[in-house]
């Protein structure tokens, strides 16, 4: 990854440069894209990454959504990478399915940690009062109170756990230049579209703990963290160990053909 300083304007391009250079080398975890080391030159910042060849899993959703098998494995892959970000007390704060690459064995890792921002601790309360992002995939707590922590990372699984089974996130749409409906929403907690009627009771019930107005009654972000998410019936049968020790098959090949070929469509159900 190459950076050009003289497009580098303002401070904020260079302290976000510094930042992730700071987190990737900070975090080592299996579902985390790794930095094995940056430097500049007069022109350049250099960041040397490990290779990760599947393609980004925005690319792979546009071929048709997932089934709700797949997506058991893959939201587990990165709740677990979230809880590593957390605990180095940083917020990722750019969850999306452009950032999260596939590997060539299958497995997904976090990426881009552009906007990742350092906590000194969890334990000194210090929380972040930026507003960055894009609207529709903000936290309702970056806009109804004076700051925000770790939860907004939560938050933004529950939008891609939608992405990956439905192809939406089910947040009632009201337009990026209409942010007064969509905090009024926020408020009536009526931000939420119907579920659809094929999707499991377990999907349902995560996607509406993940994505609950409330931060403290949101899912992970109570004392137990994300042993509450370990224990909800959705991931029943996932051995969380062998998962972190990529000891479980991933269900996508991205190099593969034929029998290993995707069959669902988009907007069909991936039950």
């Amino acid at each position: 990854k190459v950076l050009v300083k003289k497009n580098m304007t303002k401070t904020g391009d260079a302290q976000r440069a510094i930042s992730e250079s700071v987190a990737m080398q900070d975090l080592k975890h299996p579902f985390i894209c790794q930095l094995h080391f940056a430097f500049q030159d007069k022109k350049h910042v250099y960041f040397v990454l490990e290779f990760v060849g599947g393609g980004d899993l925005f690319s792979h959703l546009e071929r048709g959504i997932f089934p709700e098998a797949w997506c058991k494995i893959y939201v587990a892959e990165i709740a677990l990478a979230i809880e590593h970000v957390h605990s180095h007390d940083f917020v990722y704060r750019d969850l999306k399915p452009e950032n999260v690459l596939v590997g060539s064995d299958g497995h997904l890792v976090l990426a881009d940690f552009g906007l990742a921002k350092k906590i000194q601790s969890r334990k000194t309360g210090k929380r972040l009062m930026t507003l960055i992002g894009t609207p529709s995939l903000l936290a309702p707590e970056q806009f109804l109170e004076k700051d925000y922590g770790a939860s907004i990372d939560w938050w933004a699984l529950g939008l891609l756990l939608c992405e990956m089974m439905m192809g939406e996130t089910l947040i009632v749409d009201h337009g990026d230049d209409n942010l007064h409906s969509l905090i009024e929403s926020f408020k009536t907690q009526t931000h939420l579209k119907p579920m659809p009627s094929w999707l499991s009771r377990e999907a349902a019930d995560l996607i509406r703990r993940l994505l609950c107005v409330p931060r403290h009654k949101r899912m992970c972000c109570g004392e137990e963290g994300i042993e509450e998410l370990k224990r909800h019936p959705f991931f029943d049968g996932i051995n969380w160990e062998m998962l972190y020790r990529k000891e479980i098959e991933a269900p996508l090949r991205p190099f593969a053909t034929g029998a290993r070929a995707r069959e669902h469509t988009r907007g069909e159900s991936a039950a």
